[in-house]
């Protein structure tokens, strides 16, 4: 099976190409601050990493509409689930809950729809 996988749930295979992944950046970072008396500057109250958001794009090819429409059946239900472990490579994974799938209807296809998804991961490390 190749990565990503999300749930035991291949994300890159004959049917699901993932075509872009953006994992490499950093959780957004929190601080807090106060202004200093007196003196220019603030002091930095707090420094804290929040959650990391790992977005995707990709394809899902069907054998026919019907076909296609299962696929896209399979996915939802899959990405449903929260909580789980989103493999990105072998020695990289995330606990991710999908937050948010788009998944487009273009007139022209029948077999293959384009579709993005993004995961939010509560612990970024």
């Amino acid at each position: 099976m190749a990565y990503p996988e999300f749930s035991s749930f291949s994300l890159q295979d004959d049917n699901y190409i993932t075509e872009e992944l953006t994992y490499r950046g950093w959780p957004v970072r929190d601080t807090a601050t106060k202004p200093i008396s007196r003196k220019p500057g603030v002091k930095l109250l707090s420094d804290e990493f929040g959650e990391k958001r790992i977005r995707l794009k990709g394809f899902i090819l069907g054998s026919s509409p019907s076909d296609l429409k299962t696929k896209i059946d399979d996915l939802n239900t899959t990405l449903q689930k929260s909580s789980k472990l989103l493999k990105i490579d072998s020695d990289r994974s995330y606990t991710a809950t999908c937050t948010y799938i788009s998944i487009a209807d273009p007139h022209y296809a029948q077999d293959f729809v384009p579709y993005e998804a993004e995961f939010l991961c509560a612990n970024p490390f």
